[in-house]
């Protein structure tokens, strides 16, 4: 409790510049929402002010979540970062929906580490006939291993294959460590430039392990929004009293020229409906990038009504794959929509709220809510 109260007053003068830059500063204070009409300056700073007292850090995401706004949403319907965090890892350290068995040592097998190893959760998919994208190589430093032949080859391996594939580290995850890596006719080149075989890791800082995995060919309704990346669905399941069950979507596309979909590099989101598995009126951008769109900047698709193809079917595999994952209370899960259905090409028991939140809005009390059915189930 000491240490606590100590870090928030040495962190204290660095937070309330933050805040003072959230309020006054232009560049900092562009509303997601300008329809209106909006706060005062003056509620603004109460408001910014209670969420640091409340929660021990600057609501960076203000505007996104439109709290700026004087229509009657409140801050309080909403998770902040460092909160939401903790809770997601108390109830996936709960194990949920498992017996409380331990063996001699004390130990108990949970599932995070399915979720959290790229290789580990590729293989594990493969195994369980899911659909996930092939991955053709694991690397360690200079040596690749083929999993198709059983060869371990050093790095020139790859100029003498046909390669359409991301390079990605095991470990890392929101896509900073995942690149483009094409080869064709003895010509190898990473994000679209030509590289030699032996200067991959040094430009990438990729450390070992790695897998090389096949790029998704995505479904021609997807492509028509944005063509440069593979644009994923982010499905999150959540373990309920009996099952788990679908609790947010949104679709995750990329802009600019990027070949990633990730929102935290540039790319945005859009809310889906579950029931409908339709797109809704707005797409996100981070504040760092950009703003609140109707319309992709790019290609000039309009969002609203526009349908997500084999939602269903992705839906229904997620709540059962995530059967499959023992002990984790919720998981966020990135699915490729091909021509022929749903690829799982990561699920994540570390998922952010953010990407949720700003497209549906507060999720504080229905995800409470369904935490609290599975701990009377537990009790």
């Amino acid at each position: 409790m000491i240490r606590s109260l100590l870090n928030f007053i040495f962190y204290l003068p660095t937070r309330l510049r933050k805040i003072r830059r959230l309020v006054w500063s232009r560049e900092h204070c562009q509303t997601f929402y300008p329809e209106g009409p909006h706060k005062s300056r003056i509620q603004i700073l109460v408001d910014l002010l209670w969420w640091l007292v409340r929660y021990q850090e600057v609501c960076r995401y203000y505007y996104y979540y439109g709290l700026d706004c004087a229509d009657g949403r409140h801050a309080r319907e909403y998770f902040a970062d460092d909160e939401f965090r903790k809770i997601r890892d108390r109830l996936n350290a709960t194990h949920a929906g498992m017996n409380p068995r331990r063996d001699r040592t004390g130990r108990s097998a949970g599932g995070e580490i399915l979720l959290r190893h790229k290789l580990v959760f590729g293989q594990y998919l493969k195994g369980l006939g899911v659909p996930s994208p092939e991955i053709n190589a694991c690397g360690f430093e200079g040596e690749l291993f083929w999993f198709e032949s059983g060869e371990t080859t050093g790095l020139d391996e790859l100029c003498k294959r046909h390669l359409d594939v991301f390079i990605k580290d095991c470990q890392v995850d929101q896509g900073v460590r995942v690149f483009f890596l094409q080869c064709k006719d003895g010509v190898l080149k990473l994000e679209g430039e030509v590289i030699d075989p032996r200067q991959v890791l040094a430009r990438t800082k990729i450390e070992s392990p790695y897998i090389l995995q096949d790029r998704v060919v995505q479904h021609s309704q997807l492509s028509e929004i944005y063509a440069g990346s593979v644009n994923t669905v982010r499905l999150i399941t959540v373990r309920s009293s009996n099952a788990p069950v679908p609790f947010k979507a949104v679709l995750r596309i990329g802009a600019g020229g990027s070949v990633r979909d990730n929102w935290s590099t540039g790319g945005m989101v859009v809310g889906i409906d579950l029931s409908s598995g339709t797109l809704m009126e707005y797409g996100f951008q981070s504040p760092e990038f950009g703003r609140r769109l109707t319309n992709h900047p790019d290609t000039n698709v309009k969002f609203r009504g526009r349908h997500v193809p084999f939602f269903e079917e992705a839906k229904k595999l997620a709540c059962r794959l995530h059967r499959f994952i023992p002990g984790v209370h919720s998981v966020g899960w990135d699915i490729g929509i091909t021509p022929d259905g749903p690829v799982f090409i990561e699920g994540n028991d570390e998922w952010g709220v953010q990407t949720i939140q700003g497209p549906h809005g507060g999720i504080r009390r229905d995800f409470m809510a369904m935490a609290a059915a599975v701990r009377e189930k537990r009790g």
